[in-house]
């Protein structure tokens, strides 16, 4: 017979917490009282993933000018990466540069959980998403940073900070992506370095660009679903669009 489950310390405790988060997603239930918020905003920071989530639903529900100050003065990182992903989500038209500078102030390197990390990449992938085009002052300072920080410690960050230089258009946007390119291990990791370059028109050499190519080659013997064929030909074609007519080869 199968042994019975075990419960898990405080179980009940986190569903009861997450039932109240829920409830305020409920349609009727208004906006949030200030011990509410209250609530909601120290959830953010909750060591359970499930009422992590809750909480950041539920503030994503409030009204904007009723939490958005309370980022400036946030000190918890994973309060603030989980604020600042609501605030992407919901106002990043009118919040972008407010976004860039909260994910950008939290010292990256100096946080020791890579879910952290992640979530402060996460939050401006998002801004850039849904805002578009950063202002030049914004632009100026993001690529500052990423210069600091890329190429990171896991193929997860690198993945995400790879797409960020390619959408911000930095200068080392294709050098240091080749070179994760050539060094990952994996068929996985070397696709999703593949993708983000292939858009890219400026910052390549000769070199680079025949390494580039040349790992199509090599690429035409991975093996995946019925349609990875078809994807990396996709890949292929965007990035032979992307070099300028004079740099073709005749």
């Amino acid at each position: 017979p199968t042994d019975p489950a075990k419960s898990i310390p405080d179980g009940e405790t986190a569903r009861k917490q997450r039932r109240v988060l829920e409830s305020l997603l409920q349609v009727g239930s208004g906006v949030a009282s200030k011990p509410e918020l209250d609530r909601i905003w120290d959830s953010l920071g909750s060591s359970d993933r499930g009422i992590r989530h809750a909480a950041r639903a539920a503030l994503e529900k409030q009204p904007v000018s009723d939490w958005k100050d309370r980022l400036s003065s946030e000190n918890d990182p994973v309060i603030s990466t989980a604020a600042t992903i609501a605030l992407a989500r919901v106002d990043a038209d009118q919040s972008a540069s407010e976004i860039f500078a909260k994910a950008t102030g939290i010292r990256y390197q100096q946080c020791e959980s890579r879910q952290t990390r992640l979530d402060i990449l996460r939050s401006i992938t998002l801004a850039l998403i849904r805002a578009g085009q950063p202002s030049s002052a914004d632009r100026a300072k993001l690529i500052r940073w990423l210069d600091k920080i890329y190429p990171a410690q896991t193929p997860e960050e690198n993945r995400d900070l790879s797409a960020i230089a390619a959408f911000l258009k930095a200068p080392f946007a294709v050098e240091r992506g080749i070179q994760l390119l050539t060094n990952a291990s994996g068929q996985e990791e070397q696709i999703g370095y593949a993708l983000n370059l292939r858009f890219i028109k400026n910052g390549w050499t000769p070199e680079l660009r025949r390494t580039y190519f040349k790992w199509f080659v090599l690429s035409g013997n991975y093996r995946g679903g019925a349609r990875m064929s078809n994807f990396l030909s996709d890949i292929k074609k965007h990035a032979t669009e992307s070099v300028p007519e004079a740099d073709l080869t005749p």
